[in-house]
């Protein structure tokens, strides 16, 4: 007999990478699990609640999903072969790609799925509520729609889909709606608007319809903001260096401040607690190393670097010489293959946009040669950003163990502080702590500049991707830095010209990318 659990509360739930067989779960919950890579094998769910839950990578053979609720659940990856989804409700869920084969989602509601290219062919989808889902590509050759419902959308979301083209038929009673299908603006005839309803049947207004390019330009528009903030954090924590005349102290307090404010939304939001949870399930069983928990010491290193330099060099030469050690680095890190997406080759690009950062630090240092001290601190924000390209590899990693940017980025706040603190206690063994303290707020602001660059690319990535999120956010950096530099009177053309060189060597190496990543995206429509 099959093991039963009935009205159990699961939230929360660690069960990363197990094997459950034969088992039955009545009314219960397992709101923000981590089921990742969970295998079952004849298990039944019934109202079962997963919202928040982790199914990515998931394998269900022979499962029933009867009545459950999935509310904003991650199902990206998951494999469901021969299992029944009956009168089951999926609410803002990420679903692609997602693999079903003979599967029944009879009565089940997946309305506004984005399902697009998603291979639904010879499926039973009879009587089930594919309202305004994004059905743009999907192969529906062979499946059973009697009785489906489907909606038109003011921008024509839904589509055509592949295999049924001529062959959507309005469910009994809808033959109405559709003669009704508004006119190109949302309008019918004679003026009217369109009828939108909610899942409950009630009457609403017509969703605004937002694009995918107007999508794209307020992501890269974040990005860039973000990098501004990060020129403005870069500003604040060496003035605060500057004054306590202890640059290592200022990277405490940046560092301290932020990891204090992480850990606060990590005391109420469960979902991070369970990403946390995540990262420790990795480590015990292998998927992450102990030296990935070790991020943080660059990110430190960084911000030191920051209290340390800023106020002799200024933002803009601290940020030349913090993308040229990243660009030349990011060569070695990404063909060893560090970061989540594993070896990227090393193409003629690339190597152009590492030599041109290269050519922006040495234009950008070259009023400095005949001052050693000066030059000799440009090679620390230089050293800085040959580990931000490791940091960022490794952070990657552990976001993909977390399910998250925000329970790595804690993961990365809590690395470097740790190393900030010992290094803190020898200095202050060796000269003592700072003598006094300075009044002003603002200049205790570093470490919440650095959450919001983080939350703000944990945003923006879903919506335009890690490189043009890279793109974004160091045009900002750059822009900041030469907009607070012109602010403090000490722009010279030596560091107008390194910047030019700099966003050029960015766009280069960016360009190459993106036209190689169309072409995969070319061949992948096109198939083999």
């Amino acid at each position: 007999m099959p093991e039963v659990q009935t009205g159990q509360d699961h939230s929360d739930l660690a069960a990363s990478g197990e094997y459950w067989q034969r088992r039955e779960f009545v009314d219960c919950s397992f709101v923000d699990a981590d089921l990742r890579e969970l295998r079952t094998a004849g298990c039944v769910f019934t109202r079962c609640d997963f919202s928040g839950a982790d199914l990515g990578e998931s394998r269900h053979q022979a499962t029933a999903f009867r009545s459950c609720k999935f509310r904003r659940t991650l199902l990206a990856g998951a494999v469901l072969d021969g299992c029944t989804l009956l009168g089951s409700m999926f609410i803002e869920c990420r679903m692609r790609p997602i693999t079903l084969t003979g599967t029944d989602l009879a009565l089940a509601s997946l309305a506004g799925a984005n399902l697009r290219e998603q291979r639904l062919a010879g499926l039973r989808l009879t009587e089930t509520n594919l309202t305004e889902a994004d059905l743009r590509g999907a192969d529906l050759s062979a499946a059973d729609l009697r009785g489906a419902r489907f909606a038109w959308h003011p921008a024509g979301r839904a589509g055509p889909a592949r295999g049924q083209a001529g062959r959507l038929r309005p469910a009994p009673g809808q033959a109405r709606r559709r003669a009704r299908r508004p006119r190109p603006g949302g309008r019918l005839r004679g003026g009217a608007r369109p009828a939108h309803r909610d899942r409950a049947g009630r009457r609403t207004r017509p969703p605004v319809a937002v694009t995918a390019g107007g999508q794209r330009a307020a992501g890269i528009a974040i990005a860039v903001l973000a990098g501004a903030l990060f020129a403005l954090q870069a500003r604040i924590n060496g003035e605060l260096g500057d004054r306590l005349h202890d640059g290592v102290a200022a990277a405490l307090v940046s560092f301290g401040s932020g990891l204090a404010l992480l850990l606060a939304f990590a005391a109420v939001s469960r979902r991070m607690r369970a990403g946390l949870r995540r990262v420790g399930a990795a480590l015990r069983n292998g998927r992450l190393r102990w030296w990935h928990l070790a991020a943080g010491v660059s990110g430190g290193y960084v911000v030191a670097c920051q209290g340390l330099t800023v106020a002799t060099l200024g933002v803009a030469v601290f940020t030349i010489a913090l993308v040229g050690g990243q660009a030349a680095s990011g060569l070695v890190v990404d063909r060893i293959g560090l970061g989540p997406a594993g070896p990227q080759a090393i193409t003629a690009r690339r190597i152009t946009g590492a030599a041109l950062a290269f050519a922006a630090v040495a234009v950008t240092v070259a009023d400095r040669f005949g001052a050693p001290s000066a030059l000799g601190l440009a090679v620390l924000p230089l050293l800085a950003g040959v580990g931000i390209a490791w940091q960022q590899a490794v952070i990657g990693q552990v976001g993909v163990a977390a399910g998250g940017a925000v329970p790595a980025a804690l993961v990365n706040f809590a690395g470097g502080t740790a190393v900030l603190v010992a290094a803190s206690a020898v200095l202050a063994a060796v000269r003592g702590l700072p003598a006094s303290w300075p009044g002003e707020l603002w200049l205790y602001t570093g470490g919440p500049l650095g959450v919001v660059y983080i939350a703000s690319a944990a945003l923006v990535v879903r919506w335009i991707g890690v490189l043009l999120l890279g793109l974004g956010t160091v045009a900002g950096q750059l822009f900041g830095a030469l907009l607070l530099d012109a602010a403090a009177g000490r722009l010279a053309v030596t560091t107008l010209a390194g910047t030019a060189l700099a966003l050029a060597a960015v766009a280069i190496t960016a360009g190459g990318a993106l036209t190689a990543a169309g072409r995969r995206r070319r061949s992948a429509r096109m198939g083999p």
